[in-house]
């Protein structure tokens, strides 16, 4: 049980309980306790802020296990050829790979030692194709959630759901890495530990394995450099990394083309997040009641407009007292005075497209001063990305109330805050739609595009129907039809 360890690290506060307690949470204003602890895994979560880990995380005081019981479990299984070649033959690892990873047998369970930064064994994973559960760790206090193989040194990694994808994909000479738990294990201390790195997460195809692939993703999405969230073309009951290779015939060159091909997902750096937004089709997100509000709208990116834009975000405006323009002036003559502009007016698109002088005079503007004053210097400190963007809905019918299918052909403006988004693929994109500066005609301005990568998400198939209904009749009368 770890409630001795969870009350040396938040004091008298936890009190003794059959499975675990609720505190107030201390990492953000709590007025009901709402940071549960689990006594028996060791395992926090705050359903307030969503702050979670384990214990061994804040107090960094991890059991480890002694080198000797690993070397004996990996003897045990050197000495039963069945068993290595049943391994063999549903893993697909080989004697190299058992070696070196010192995977070994117990008597029941198959074991995969887990080590830390330094070497030390702080878990065992125990793996039974019969017993239940399938996998286990070590033994009580030792569940805590870490990297499996650690640490992830690369700049390119693959984040699989498991060991034994981890363990194929590495011998098929991928960087493979996995957290040693679901994941709703995952910590900041492994968001902080991907910083800077491109990562593609692939997870199992089944439902919880695409809910997991998408709790990491946002776990980690403002850290990473780039995200890939990869769905594998699996077939059959077959659901997962080691399915698709060793019964679909997956090789690493068609994982190569795989992760080339999907989009990574596009996320605002400076930390923006759209909270409830409404699902819009794309034509609808122009009506008026929804200026300014939150919404997401899946669409296909038909084309951006050059290279990102390199806008200001940050800017000091500096300046000396003028009996002229002073007291009608916001910054009023009160020296050096920062700024930061939000994205939430849709004004910051102003910048976009416009020469030296422009943008001087509008960040002026934006910043209550005179436009004709001279007194005053802008120096930006920070700068962001602004990517125009041309979207064809991803579904691209409505249906009357008569029953009959309209086409729409729409094809929207929007502005995205950063850069990443790929043209030619489909996207859940999230942001709000706002007026543009220059027409006050209606686009989008966009914090996150998520990519649509599942045969269930991008599909329409009434529309597909309506196509092949439209081709027949075009055929029928004897006229060519283009689509």
């Amino acid at each position: 049980m770890y409630i001795e360890k969870f009350r040396s690290y938040f004091g008298d506060i936890v009190q003794p309980h059959d499975k675990g307690t609720k505190i107030p949470c201390q990492w953000h204003e709590d007025k009901d306790p709402s940071l549960f602890l689990n006594y028996k895994t060791g395992q926090f979560i705050c359903y307030g802020c969503g702050k979670r880990g384990h214990i061994d995380d804040l107090t960094g005081k991890a059991p480890t296990i002694d080198e000797e019981v690993v070397e004996r479990f990996h003897k045990h299984l050197l000495e039963e050829p069945k068993l290595m070649e049943w391994l063999k033959v549903t893993k697909g690892w080989t004697t190299e790979t058992l070696v070196n990873l010192k995977i070994g047998f117990n008597g029941s369970r198959y074991t995969i030692p887990v080590r830390d930064e330094r070497g030390n064994i702080i878990n065992i994973r125990m793996y039974s194709a019969s017993a239940a559960p399938k996998i286990m760790s070590f033994g009580e206090g030792y569940g805590a959630a870490a990297f499996f193989p650690y640490p992830p040194v690369e700049d390119d990694i693959l984040l699989m759901e498991g060991e034994s994808d981890t363990i194929l994909a590495r011998q098929l000479g991928f960087p493979a890495y996995c957290q040693t738990g679901g994941a709703d294990t995952w910590t900041e201390k492994m968001t902080a530990a991907l910083a800077d790195k491109r990562v593609s997460v692939i997870y199992d195809t089944d439902r919880p394995g695409i809910r997991g692939a998408k709790k990491v993703v946002a776990a980690i999405k403002f850290t990473v450099k780039e995200v890939r969230n990869i769905f594998l073309p699996v077939t059959g009951g077959n659901k997962d990394f080691s399915d698709w290779i060793l019964r679909d015939g997956g090789s690493a060159d068609d994982l190569k083309e795989i992760i080339a091909g999907t989009p990574p997902y596009a996320v605002s750096k400076v930390h923006v997040e759209i909270s409830n937004p409404t699902y819009l089709k794309l034509y609808d997100t122009a009506h008026a009641q929804w200026a300014f509000k939150p919404i997401e709208t899946d669409v296909t990116v038909a084309g951006k407009d050059r290279a990102p834009y390199v806008v200001p975000r940050k800017f000091t405006v500096s300046c000396t007292p003028s009996q002229k323009y002073c007291p009608a002036c916001k910054n009023n003559g009160s020296g050096n005075k920062e700024y930061e502009l939000s994205w939430e007016d849709g004004k910051l698109i102003q910048l976009v497209d416009v020469n030296d002088i422009m943008k001087t005079q509008t960040l002026k503007v934006m910043c209550g001063i005179m436009v004709h004053c001279k007194s005053c210097e802008i120096e930006v400190s920070e700068f962001q990305n602004i990517e125009k963007l041309a979207l064809f809905p991803q579904r691209t019918y409505r249906e009357n109330n008569d029953m009959t299918v309209e086409v729409d052909t729409i094809l929207k403006k929007a502005y995205f805050i950063g850069s990443g988004v790929q043209t030619n693929a489909a996207y859940r994109l999230r942001g709000i739609p706002i007026p543009d500066s220059k027409d006050q005609a209606s686009v989008l301005l966009v914090v996150e595009a998520d990519p649509l990568n599942t045969i269930e998400e991008v599909t329409d198939t009434k529309l597909c129907e309506f196509f092949r209904e439209e081709a027949k009749n075009e055929t029928n009368s004897g006229q060519a039809t283009e689509v």
